[in-house]
C-alpha cells in the first residue's frame, strides 16, 4: 500500500531489500520518501504524533537490515537529492549520491571530491560519519551543514561539526 501525501510518499510493510546496496532486509513498518524540507517535517510530525521511532537512511550502502525488518518509520532521503553549483560553492541535499556529486563537481572544474567517485553512499551519511578514502574526507570539503532538529533547520559551520576519523558531532 502506498500513498502520496503533501510532499511525502508513504508505504507500509515495504521490503528493505530495495533500499540497501546488499539487497537484504525485512519490511519497514512504514517507509516514507520526503521530496523536500516540508515532507521531512511531516515525517517527524507523524512520528511525534504517534510515538513512533524514526530511522533516517540514504542509499543504504552501510546498512544491514535484519529479516525481522524495522519498527516504526524509516525515512529514505534519496528523493531529496538536489545539487547546485554557484562558482566554487556547491549546495547539496543530503540524499544526493556521492558518485553523482563527484561528477557534477568535476564537470564544474572543481576539485576535492575525487576520492568519492566510487563510493555508493549519499551525502547525508557521508557527512554523518565523515566518510573518506585515498587521503580525503568530508571534513576537507564541508563549509557548513544544515540539519533538522525536529522543530526547525539549523546551519552548523564545519568548525562545529567535530569531524574526526569516521566521526562527527552528528553521531
Amino acid at each position: 500500500m502506498s500513498a502520496d501525501l503533501a510532499g511525502i510518499e508513504i508505504g507500509r510493510n515495504v521490503p528493505m531489500r530495495s533500499y540497501t546496496t546488499l539487497g537484504i532486509g525485512g519490511g519497514a513498518d512504514f517507509l516514507v520518501k520526503p521530496r523536500d524540507a516540508n515532507g521531512l517535517r511531516e515525517a517527524f510530525a507523524f512520528c511525534g504524533a504517534y510515538g513512533l521511532p524514526l530511522n533516517v537512511i540514504g542509499k543504504g550502502s552501510k546498512l544491514l537490515v535484519r529479516d525481522g525488518g524495522v519498527r516504526g518509520v524509516t525515512a529514505v532521503m534519496t528523493r531529496m537529492n538536489g545539487i547546485s553549483v554557484n562558482g566554487t560553492v556547491v549546495t547539496v541535499a543530503g540524499g544526493a549520491g556521492l558518485m553523482r556529486l563527484s561528477a557534477v563537481c568535476a564537470a564544474a572544474g572543481l576539485s576535492g571530491l575525487e576520492w568519492a567517485v566510487g563510493i555508493p553512499a549519499s551525502l547525508g551519511g557521508a557527512v554523518f560519519m565523515n566518510a573518506g578514502a585515498y587521503g580525503g574526507s568530508m571534513a576537507d570539503c564541508v563549509r557548513s551543514v544544515t540539519v533538522f532538529d525536529g522543530g526547525g533547520f539549523l546551519e552548523i559551520p564545519a568548525r562545529e561539526c567535530d569531524f574526526g576519523y569516521r566521526a562527527s558531532v552528528f553521531n
